[in-house]
């Protein structure tokens, strides 16, 4: 075994053994997911300063609680102005975090998204 061979070998090693950050392109269920979690982090997702900051914090609470939440989050929407100098839109945002979840398609009360 040249060093061709191990470096190929630690490299597809190395990619089948890392924890995916992504869902692929899964569904996740909203109205079966743990509606008090998703409702906490709704709620401190409100807190965020930005859009930036809300997709950030969406995306390290995972695609089911920060995803779900999100969503939660836009559809309880109101424009502020304070949220009106925000250069995204509540759907960019989401967007954003489908995107870091690889495509996923989350599933609420109103249908999917």
């Amino acid at each position: 075994m040249g060093t061709p061979t191990i470096m190929l070998v630690a490299i597809l090693f190395g990619t089948a053994c890392s924890a995916p950050k992504t869902a692929g392109h899964a569904s996740v269920d909203c109205t079966k997911a743990d509606q008090d979690a998703i409702a906490n982090e709704a709620k401190s997702l409100k807190k965020s300063v930005s859009w930036t900051s809300l997709e950030a914090e969406a995306g390290a609470a995972g695609a089911t609680i920060g995803g779900c939440a999100l969503l939660t989050m836009v559809g309880e929407y109101e424009p502020s102005p304070d949220w009106s100098k925000l250069r995204e839109t509540p759907e960019e945002a989401v967007e954003h975090v489908r995107r870091h979840f690889g495509g996923v398609t989350w599933i609420t009360a109103a249908g999917e998204r």
